[in-house]
């Protein structure tokens, strides 16, 4: 397309007086709005800002208090036993509702009571029909008390057996890998294996709570 020289020379003066019009980038002023109440408008530059890296250099309003949480209260030692004789005389009554228990298997907390059926997930070696007892209980508790171990509770306190009735695999799960344009594609079908286990009884003894020490047990 032919440009006449007239054109040509008013171009170019427009182009010389476009700075003068428009501001340099570094130069222009960013209105910045907060939302949060208290705050106010901040004139920041874009040279400033690129030195800014982090958004904590905005200081928008003043920063909330923070919650204060009271320490919790500590009993002396007749408190304490008196504590435990009376949570001692709930667990002998026969009266303390549906026990549950929190244990750990593999690596997962599990919510249990009795009649319950857990699904272990992975290699576990006990075979159909073998009886376990679980040893790391973190919780257990009734209708009126709870034993939080500190990280676990001691065999003396508390027993839960189960029994494995079951081996089997889990529903297919389909894996695939591709990469575009290098002719690479994998499907694979993939199951794991899974382990039925029930609980068959949750057991707390008095005894165990009197003899033991406090340093390893919390009683709520």
């Amino acid at each position: 397309m032919a440009v006449s020289l007239r054109s040509f020379c008013s171009l170019s003066r427009f182009f010389q007086n476009l700075p003068n019009k428009c501001p340099s980038p570094l130069t222009q002023v960013i209105n910045i709005n907060a939302v949060l109440k208290g705050s106010t408008d901040l004139n920041v530059t874009s040279q400033s800002r690129r030195s800014m890296t982090k958004w904590h250099k905005f200081k928008f309003g003043s920063n909330k208090p923070l919650i204060k949480r009271e320490p919790p209260e500590i009993l002396d030692e007749e408190d304490n036993k008196q504590l435990v004789a009376r949570v001692s005389e709930q667990m002998a009554n026969p009266d303390m509702g549906r026990l549950f228990a929190v244990v750990y298997i593999r690596g997962l907390q599990r919510k249990v009571t009795a009649e319950d059926m857990l699904i272990v997930t992975g290699s576990f070696p006990p075979n159909i029909g073998d009886r376990l007892r679980l040893e790391k209980v973190l919780l257990v508790g009734g209708k009126d008390f709870s034993l939080v171990g500190r990280p676990i509770l001691s065999r003396s306190i508390v027993r839960v057996e189960a029994t494995v009735i079951e081996k089997t695999l889990s529903n297919t799960k389909v894996r695939l890998s591709y990469t575009a344009r290098k002719h690479n594609r994998k499907f694979k079908l993939l199951k794991d294996l899974q382990t039925v286990i029930v609980i068959n009884s949750i057991e707390v003894n008095p005894k165990g709570l009197i003899s033991d020490t406090s340093d390893t047990i919390s009683v709520v």
